[in-house]
């Protein structure tokens, strides 16, 4: 190697380390972490009128012994109370069609929250000011529904299509790569449009690709918790929700830091934005 090898060499490494460093930095001092927390409440407060919704199609969809399984499947899961309630919205009809409607506004007030609370944490990361415009919301909530919806399409997806590989060689590794790569396509819309500035799709492809590689390590990662301590029955429905908010939590920081690492490439922030 010649010195001007070993320098280039030096250059690259210092600009990582720079890079880096500028990443921690901002994600300190635009408070990721309670921006994240606020997102993975919201996310968690939309997933119980979608439970709901659950509980109501498969009342309406499945006969009376189909509806007594479900509830005797989940009755494990829930307090006496919360069981009988799970049991009049399943099999009563008139109490399914208040649940349904009941549900489907929570449902679709607490997404919106969710996702005015994504798009608004993004615009805090860049220093922009957040779309007002209805219009733009629609087309906002939109872009992340999928992304979202399709992201866990492709967990799913790779679970089953990986599932009768179990004692192959190195299936394990191409489940998470698949995994990482599916998730970053479905997360790059999403990181062009809630900054809210001008950008080409390679300057959203970091941050995508460290969200998607990050949510398919951390679903292996409680997978492997799972399995390893037991069903998490074990902790009742309580720790069940605690160990959902961490998951949500952490998803949603993965996803901000996506957000920081194309700032501070992009040079939009940090010392290279001065």
């Amino acid at each position: 190697m010649t010195g001007k090898d070993r320098l280039l060499r030096a250059v690259r490494t210092n600009r990582v380390v720079v890079a880096l460093r500028t990443v921690r930095l901002e994600v300190k001092r635009q408070n990721v972490a309670l921006l994240a927390g606020s997102f993975a409440y919201h996310a968690l407060v939309s997933l119980l009128p979608l439970l709901f919704l659950l509980f109501v199609v498969t009342g309406f969809l499945l006969d009376e012994p189909m509806a007594v399984f479900v509830v005797e499947s989940v009755e494990r899961y829930l307090t006496p109370g919360q069981t009988l309630l799970v049991a009049d919205v399943v099999t009563d009809d008139q109490n399914r069609v208040r649940a349904s409607l009941l549900s489907v506004v929570v449902l679709l007030w607490s997404t919106l929250k969710v996702f005015r609370q994504l798009d608004a944490a993004f615009s805090a990361v860049y220093g922009t000011t957040a779309d007002t415009s209805v219009g733009d919301q629609i087309r906002d909530g939109a872009v992340a529904l999928f992304a979202v919806a399709f992201a866990v399409l492709v967990f799913y997806g790779a679970e089953m299509a990986y599932d009768g590989f179990g004692g192959v060689p190195l299936v394990g590794y191409a489940r998470t790569l698949s995994v990482s790569l599916g998730a970053a396509v479905a997360f790059l819309p999403l990181y062009r449009l809630f900054p809210d500035v001008e950008m080409g799709v390679f300057e959203a492809v970091p941050g995508a690709l460290l969200a998607g590689v990050g949510w398919a390590l951390l679903q292996r990662l409680f997978v492997a918790y799972l399995s390893l301590t037991g069903e998490y029955r074990t902790y009742g429905v309580f720790g069940g929700f605690l160990l959902l908010a961490l998951w949500l939590y952490l998803a949603g920081l993965l996803l901000l830091g996506g957000a920081v690492v194309n700032a501070v490439l992009g040079g939009r922030i940090g010392s290279s934005a001065e």
